[in-house]
């Protein structure tokens, strides 16, 4: 059985490591953004459960939809790794306030999206 992001163990990072990492793959560096990703994608995966769950479905609707938003969430935090320090949050708030979807008002990032993030944000994440 394969392992999934929210499985898998994920490296303790501290936030400035986060920061570095982010700024080099900024520049395209591959295999920070791949360091960025093994800290981070637990996370990310968990937000995309939490948001899926609540629609009320199945367990394996609920896992595709969680993993198909991590890689939009990722895609997106690739391309757009240098705008992170003028963001003003910490890597990991700006990684799960990304919006993934063209759809909505404001790039997908919905009322939905902030409370979940906001509940990560307020919890104590590097």
């Amino acid at each position: 059985m394969s392992e999934t992001p929210a499985t898998a163990a994920a490296p303790s990072v501290a936030a400035q490591d986060l920061c570095d990492l982010l700024a080099r793959a900024s520049l395209g560096d591959v295999d920070a953004f791949m360091r960025f990703y093994d800290a981070t994608s637990g996370y990310a995966f968990a937000l995309g459960v939490a948001r899926a769950r609540v629609t009320g479905r199945d367990r394996a609707t609920v896992l595709e939809a969680a993993s198909d938003a991590t890689v939009r969430r990722f895609t997106r935090a690739w391309e757009d790794a240098a705008e992170h320090r003028s963001s003003g949050l910490s890597p990991l708030a700006w990684l799960l306030s990304l919006p993934i979807s063209a759809a909505g008002p404001n790039g997908g990032f919905d009322r939905l999206n902030q409370r979940f993030v906001d509940e990560f944000v307020r919890s104590d994440l590097p």
